[in-house]
């Protein structure tokens, strides 16, 4: 308790430098800055112990700083002293004469443990509880001053965006609304300070959806007033206004606004201004120059001790930067600076977005990473709800949420980004993607359609079987489509002209109604396809893991063995049997047939050439389950018989080479290709 334990000479001295700070506690809400003043202040009631004094004063400090927006040189250690002095010896003497100056000091001591716990990463404090104890401060008083509630209601403005509470800007307008009606011609610089500050936030809010513009119209209309000082804020609220209607040109304006309003010495200000033209720049996707400027910011904020949210933004912007330019190990490295110095709110949201980099990154090279990096990374962005994280990177959050889904991983949160997002599918063989549609080829015709249990075969009847045939063909033909003539001739050979086009053009539109979208089917100059984007088939997606597979195989390093291995399970799912097996139009599709089974077979000999290098055993046995579906592939056997002659196995090269001499001979009634008999001939001499 203040003044408990003193003896009356040290009362006075205490009320004295009670007094004192609200004087120039006055000054400093008036645009005064007595810093050095409000310092001795803080640093006598260090020696005489008066642990309330001592954080109001380091509070008032604190506001000095930062409303001087030259540097914070110095701010860091008012922080430490704000969080380190004991908040149960904070509380006004009802005994002394000064009481009414307590409280007041009372009140700027809680308002600064509230600005302190936004800005001082390193000490998790709760800051609604500190702004809680502000406003308590405030009630006690019997005639609190307009300027101290305007200057208490701007501040803990920070703490309703770090907490994300919209109930805390009702109270604070409240707050605000009584002091102004209350308020005269001295209190004119904290009222201004306070309306820049909430047209500002109002603005940002606006941008993050959380007012309509009507609100935000009225917030900018009272502020219009302010003096030169605070137009910076007016005009960063515009800026956001811009921002959220992606009017580029009016983003533009404002900030060649902004920059013109800057004054040589306001350091702080340029800060924000250089990640505004930041943002601006990768919105342009001028990502290099976009990253020039927020270095140069970051330069800045570490020149002027910039304290750690400051710095955490930069670190994450910088980071953002080069996410864009596809360099995922140095952005990662960077998240990890910004989350060390980030506020607990939004350390989970950096570190969500490092650790799905870090999944992504390590997706084709090291799977258990990867699932490890995915999982812990998606679990802190679906806690604090977050749906807009690596804006600027949707191709690289759609390759995550892919994977994600493959994988099990937040499947509900995932499916709910891919919605809010409209993210693109990245690549064909995205197996779990919410595909509107699936076709299957492989182990016959099969599709998402009610239309097909109407009868199968010659049962079901010729307009069914019609629209079947075309969504096959469709299909087949691949996500390029095929032109209009040409899918008409294979569907209806033999049929005149102008039958062929009135039959293809009903059965074409009827197509359209009964799928879950008619743009499911895209028609455009003359070419007809499946939307690739909506429509999932599982030939296609085979090719585009075969491609995948291919890219990654041929370069250095090669993929660890849990995702060759992998690779290899996801191509025997979708092989799950002969391309358009037992289909009546079968035989017509006989040559993209034979292409797919070789791609398999060459997929699966490079497949097993790479996991040899790591694990002989598991690609021997690849080979093997591969020669029970492909039983005649030649090229399979020869794979084999390399991998048992290096390792030795002599008898068992002469196994494999008799079971394709007997396959091959009862298939083809051929000979053995010179290439399968030159490795038997490898083998050692008896002696």
């Amino acid at each position: 308790m203040v003044g408990s334990g003193m003896s009356a000479d040290e009362t006075v001295e205490h009320v004295s430098a009670a007094a004192r700070l609200v004087a120039y506690g006055d000054a400093v809400m008036c645009g005064k800055r007595p810093l050095g003043l409000v310092r001795t202040v803080a640093d006598e009631a260090r020696e005489t112990g008066d642990t309330l004094v001592e954080a109001a004063a380091c509070a008032v400090a604190m506001v000095c700083i930062q409303d001087a927006r030259e540097t914070y040189v110095g701010l860091a250690e008012l922080q430490r002293r704000v969080l380190g002095s004991p908040t149960d010896q904070w509380a006004a003497d009802p005994a002394s004469d000064d009481v009414e100056k307590q409280r007041v000091c009372l009140a700027w001591a809680c308002l600064g443990r509230a600005i302190a716990g936004m800005y001082a990463s390193a000490v998790e404090i709760d800051v609604g509880a500190a702004a809680e104890d502000t406003l308590r401060a405030l009630a006690a008083m019997d005639h609190a001053s307009p300027a101290l509630r305007l200057t208490c209601a701007r501040y803990l403005l920070g703490v309703a965006e770090v907490t994300a509470s919209a109930s805390w800007f009702g109270r604070l307008d409240a707050l605000a609304a009584a002091a102004m009606s209350s308020a005269s011609e001295s209190d004119r610089v904290a009222r201004d300070e306070w309306l820049a500050e909430r047209v500002l936030v109002s603005g940002y809010m606006f941008l993050r959806a959380r007012i309509d513009e009507a609100t935000f119209a009225s917030c900018l209309a009272s502020g219009r007033a302010v003096g030169p000082r605070q137009r910076f804020k007016i005009l960063r609220a515009e800026l956001f206004q811009a921002i959220s209607r992606n009017d580029l040109e009016r983003e533009a304006a404002t900030l060649d606004a902004l920059r013109a309003s800057l004054l040589p010495q306001e350091l702080v200000p340029w800060i924000a201004y250089l990640r505004a033209r930041s943002d601006y720049e990768m919105r342009r996707k001028e990502f290099a120059a976009a990253e020039s400027l927020i270095l140069e910011a970051l330069a800045l904020a570490q020149r002027i001790e910039a304290h750690a949210l400051l710095m955490s933004t930069c670190y994450s912007v910088l980071a953002a930067t080069q996410v864009t330019q596809a360099r995922l190990a140095d952005a990662a490295v960077t998240y990890d600076r910004a989350c060390a110095l980030a506020l607990p709110g939004h350390k989970s949201l950096i570190s969500g977005c490092r650790d799905v980099l870090r999944g992504v990154d390590a997706v084709d090279s090291d799977l258990n990473a990867s699932i490890k990096a995915l999982q812990a990374g998606l679990l802190e962005l679906r806690t604090v709800a977050s749906f807009s994280f690596l804006q600027f990177t949707p191709q690289l959050v759609a390759r995550a949420c892919a994977h994600a889904l493959e994988h099990g991983i937040e499947p509900d949160y995932v499916r709910n980004v891919i919605a809010r997002r409209n993210l693109a599918v990245p690549f064909l063989h995205a197996r779990q993607w919410p595909w509107q549609f699936r076709v299957q080829l492989f182990g016959g015709f099969r599709c998402d359609w009610a239309l097909e249990a109407e009868g199968d075969g010659k049962s079901r009847n010729k307009p069914a079987r019609r629209l079947l045939g075309l969504l096959k063909w469709l299909a087949h033909v691949g996500p390029e489509g095929i032109d209009r003539r040409t899918l008409i001739r294979k569907l209806w050979p033999g049929e005149a002209a102008d039958e062929q086009s009135s039959a293809f053009d009903m059965a074409l539109g009827r197509l359209r109604k009964v799928l879950p979208d008619a743009d499911l089917i895209v028609v455009d100059k003359g070419m007809i396809r499946l939307d690739s984007e909506r429509v999932w088939v599982d030939a296609w997606a085979f090719t585009s893991l075969c491609d995948h597979v291919g890219k990654h195989i041929s370069n250095e390093p090669l993929p660890n063995p849990d995702v060759l291995l992998a690779w290899a399970g996801e191509i025997n799912r979708l092989v799950v049997g002969r391309y358009l097996d037992g289909d009546e139009d079968g035989a017509a599709m006989e040559v993209v047939a034979e292409q797919l089974r070789e791609r398999f077979v060459n997929n699966q000999e490079q497949l097993a050439e790479a996991l040899a290098r790591h694990d002989v055993p598991a690609a021997r046995d690849l080979l093997a389950r591969a020669l029970e579906r492909e039983p005649y592939a030649e090229q399979l056997y020869r794979a084999l018989m390399r991998m048992q002659l290096r390792a030795g196995d002599f008898a068992e090269v002469v196994r494999t080479y008799r079971r394709c001499q007997t396959a091959i001979s009862r298939a083809y009634g051929v000979a053995l290709a010179s290439q399968t008999q030159a490795i038997l001939a490898q083998l050692p001499k008896p002696t």
